[in-house]
């Protein structure tokens, strides 16, 4: 498995040869807001109270 990270030391993508590549996105303020596997149709999308 490899991971990779964006320039504010968040994950921003694994590459796993089982489960293939996920990407992950995130808020502004650091909350992860989508997580989107290769492998499945859609991703996850996040959302938080206030």
């Amino acid at each position: 498995r490899r991971y990779e990270y964006d320039p504010a030391g968040e994950l921003s993508r694994t590459l796993d040869k089982l489960r293939g590549e996920v990407t992950y996105e995130y808020e502004a303020n650091g909350r992860l807001l989508e997580h989107n596997p290769e492998k499945r149709f859609d991703g996850e999308e996040f959302r938080y109270d206030a």
